[in-house]
């Protein structure tokens, strides 16, 4: 348990070394995350700072995500600009004690905005005060050396894609009743990319599991389901918008390729099965259960890019405009070809 005495800050630590630079693993409990740092001004230049600035937009969302009770965080990075020592428990051990300097100054290199969520969350919750978190400490060699340390913290790290994070994700009930519709869903199984956003001209793909679970998100927006009537209705709903359209069932069964799927037809894109979404939730709203007798109205509607409707709504001088906001132009047109006045 780290202890402040005699202006000197004793935190059990084990000793390494990486580079031929030696660091120290401390397990902290997160009440000394208050004591511990201290802040850089935000207003330095960039030059003159180890750290960016703390955006503090995104502590809400990590605070909140501390107080669900079942998180994850990796360690913080921290470098020691004063006095410390480290005292081994015996000779040649490499766990000891770490006693810092209550006058030094100790900068966060990485993980600044998990440090402020955990305090935070300590503020709501004041029983996470005995649960830890992992620091490893250097000592700063200055400022280069303390911005080297942030560069190469960061720079080879990749964030996981929607898709990845979606296929991962245990905790979500949402995601679980994504995954599942995937595998249940005839025109989804077997033709859903897992883990990329994107999909290659040669896959046999036809949608994203993120493209999937955005359109399933839109599609479920403020109903009052239980999770088991919400599945229901995002598996019957996939189910009868694939049985109605033919360009989609063609390329399942292999008889058009989904490289061609994709050239010809603007229901091949992400665009399209977002928007898709949008116009499941407008009759849902409208019809409740009777919203599945209105879809054979998409066996009506051309989708085809060359379709001269579709130009300025979300084909433009021959290509596709996939970005978000051609999503609601093209559930509206689908709205309008089955009849159905624009989006809700």
């Amino acid at each position: 348990m780290p202890q402040v005495k005699r202006a000197k800050i004793k935190i059990p630590a084990i000793t390494g070394t990486q580079s031929d630079r030696t660091y120290y693993t401390a397990m902290c409990p997160i009440e000394f995350l208050v004591k511990l740092f201290k802040y850089e001004d935000p207003t330095l230049p960039p030059a003159m700072r180890t750290q960016r600035v703390l955006n503090k937009s995104r502590i809400p969302e990590m605070r909140d995500y501390v107080l669900g009770g079942d998180y994850t965080f990796s360690a913080l990075t921290a470098s020691i600009d004063g006095q410390f020592s480290f005292a081994p428990v015996k000779k040649e051990s490499q766990a000891g004690t770490l006693t810092i300097d209550a006058t030094a100054k100790v900068i966060i290199n990485d993980g600044q905005h998990r440090r402020e969520a955990l305090i935070r969350a300590l503020e709501v919750k004041p029983e996470l005060r005995n649960e830890h978190i992992v620091i490893v400490f250097y000592k700063s060699e200055g400022l280069e050396q303390a911005q080297q340390i942030f560069t190469d913290l960061n720079k080879h790290a990749i964030r996981p894609t929607k898709s990845l994070n979606i296929f991962f994700d245990n905790r979500e009930n949402f995601t679980k009743i994504v995954r599942e519709t995937v595998l249940e869903v005839e025109g989804f199984r077997g033709r859903t990319e897992l883990e990329k956003t994107t999909i290659s001209n040669r896959s046999k793909n036809l949608y994203t599991l993120s493209g999937i679970y955005h359109s399933a998100d839109e599609l479920t927006k403020n109903t009052e389901l239980s999770e088991k009537e919400l599945k229901k209705l995002v598996v019957d709903f996939y189910n009868a918008t694939y049985a109605n359209i033919a360009e989609w069932k063609s390329v399942v069964s292999d008889e058009i390729t989904a490289c061609d799927f994709r050239k010809i037809y603007v229901t091949a894109h992400a665009v399209f099965i977002k928007a898709l979404g949008k116009v499941g939730r407008c009759l849902y709203e409208r019809h409740g259960q009777g919203m599945f007798s209105k879809l054979c109205n998409l066996c009506n509607i051309n989708l085809r890019k060359d379709n001269e409707d579709l130009q300025g709504i979300i084909m433009h001088q021959g290509r596709i405009n996939g970005a978000s906001v051609s999503v609601e132009p093209l559930a509206n047109y689908i709205l309008k070809k089955m009849g159905e006045e624009s989006i809700c």
